[in-house]
């Protein structure tokens, strides 16, 4: 499992959706920042340090940049998580991509932690000396269960 920084950045303009989603990786050792704009999107992907990047495609409604653009400055290194609206065309290579998973709504608790999981299993390890500020670590336990399943309030 992966260890060290575990800094996640939160990219949805609906601040319940963020909150909620947050909560969660939070109690799974996760940090997690929010950014509820396309500009402070990108302010936060340049001056973090981030693992994991869950974004809203309705935050980039407002962007002149591109979803392609926004993918070149996370960079290959991070993974995402891609939430989109039905009928969203994700047939194209961008999402076909490495560490990129995609989750559409309306999606329920159990889609996000699947989309966690599958996204967390493709985290490089930290090399030893690499990062010693560890500042969480997935356990076995936190692997999906059937107990787990609810349904996520927005």
């Amino acid at each position: 499992m992966p260890q060290g920084n575990l800094n996640s950045l939160i990219g949805i303009p609906d601040y319940d959706e963020a909150t909620n989603l947050s909560t969660y990786l939070i109690s799974h050792g996760w940090n997690a920042d929010h950014a509820y704009s396309p500009e402070q999107l990108l302010t936060d992907l340049e001056d973090g340090n981030y693992r994991l990047v869950v974004i809203d495609l309705g935050i980039l409604d407002d962007s002149e940049w591109s979803f392609e653009e926004y993918l070149e400055e996370i960079g290959p290194e991070i993974s995402v998580v891609v939430l989109t609206q039905p009928g969203c065309d994700t047939n194209s290579d961008l999402f076909q991509m490495d560490g990129i998973v995609v989750v559409r709504h309306p999606y329920s608790t159990w889609d996000f932690k699947a989309a966690i999981a599958e996204v967390t299993r493709s985290l490089p390890e930290i090399e030893e000396g690499e990062d010693e500020d560890i500042t969480g670590c997935l356990e076995e336990d936190d692997y999906l269960l059937c107990e787990d399943l609810q349904a996520l309030s927005l």
